[in-house]
Parts: structure tokens; sequence; C-alpha cells
């Protein structure tokens, strides 16, 4: 495998990290679309992975399909294992730069879907 093949596979998985635990961790009772969610990162102790240092990080709702137009929209899933307390399905969804990014999780999995229109 490739350095650069095997550099862009481990930033994925950091950035991935982050957006599942941040996604977890964030009460969204009190958001509204298009909210900044910066001081929530901090709030959470939690460090913005390099990749998205200096995007926008906003609220995007528990819709993952509003996001979504006909045309060149492409996606990357990555799929890990489930949430103990998840019952029936969780989904969060937040704007990083031009890339909207969903947390669906079940008892058995969890997936962040990372959509963007290109």
């Amino acid at each position: 495998m490739s350095e650069a093949l095997d550099k862009t596979l481990a930033s994925t998985q950091e950035v991935t990290a982050f957006l599942r635990e941040f996604l977890e961790r964030l009460p969204d009772e009190d958001l509204k679309q298009g909210d900044d969610l910066r001081n929530h990162v901090k709030r959470l102790g939690l460090t913005v992975p390099r990749e998205l240092e200096g995007l926008e990080i906003t609220w995007s709702g528990r819709d993952p399909h509003t996001h979504c137009e006909a045309g060149d929209a492409g996606s990357l899933v990555v799929v890990g294992p489930g949430h103990p307390d998840a019952v029936g399905l969780v989904i969060k969804c937040i704007r990083v730069g031009k890339w909207h990014a969903c947390l669906e999780c079940g008892w058995f999995w969890c997936r962040i879907v990372l959509t963007r229109r290109f």
C-alpha cells in the first residue's frame, strides 16, 4: 500500500473518530439549523483534527436526507460498533465546511455518512 494512501486512511480514521465522539456527546435539544458548534467542541474537551481546522462546524439537524439533492453528490460511509444506549436509530447531522456529516447509530452498528456535492 502506498504511503499516500496510508496517510489518507489514517486521516479519515482520525476525522471519523472525532465526528463520532463529538456527535454522540453533543446535546442537540436547543440547537437550530446553522448554529456554530465550535463552542460545543471546546466545552466537551475535544480537539478538532488538523484536517478540519479553520472550517465552519454548524448544526444541520436530525434528517440526513434534507441536504441531498439530485446530481453529483458523493458519499463516504464509515461503519463501526453500535451504541449500547441507542434505542431505535439515533441520527445527528452537522456541516463541516462543504461536507455534510451524519452519525446514525443503532444498537449493533454506528455509521458516519459524509456527503458532498462535487
